[in-house]
């Protein structure tokens, strides 16, 4: 149990931060705030459901960057691809997602995450 506490915490520290997930509440205050909870949308090719502590929602950008959003709380267009992504891989969406500072106990605490909120198949 120890050893992956430990794990849990590296993973935090040496992926999350460089991707901009961060335990500290930063400058900015209010304005902050408010643009952590816009809704943003994000198009591109759906490569797959990374498990772990929780679930990712994996894509490929129409920039061609990869990117991961947390799958926190996934509404029914989520689900499906939830429970069998195979049929969705290499498939067009939009998701739409958001910034929000969330309790992830395994990475510590509070941090701020980026997590995906629905999606629209192309």
């Amino acid at each position: 149990m120890k050893q992956f506490l430990i794990c849990s915490l590296l993973f935090a520290s040496c992926f999350l931060a460089p991707l901009g997930f961060s335990a500290d509440k930063g400058k900015g205050g209010k304005k902050a705030a408010a643009s952590a909870d816009a809704i943003k949308t994000t198009s591109g090719v759906f490569t797959g459901i990374e498990e772990g502590d929780y679930s990712h929602w994996k894509m490929m950008t129409e920039k061609g960057e990869e990117v991961s959003y947390f799958i926190l709380k996934p509404d029914a267009s989520i689900e499906r691809a939830l429970e069998n992504p195979k049929p969705f891989i290499g498939k067009k969406c939009v998701v739409k997602w958001k910034a929000s500072k969330e309790n992830i106990p395994e990475a510590g605490g509070k941090i701020e995450v980026e997590q995906v909120i629905s999606v629209e198949w192309k």
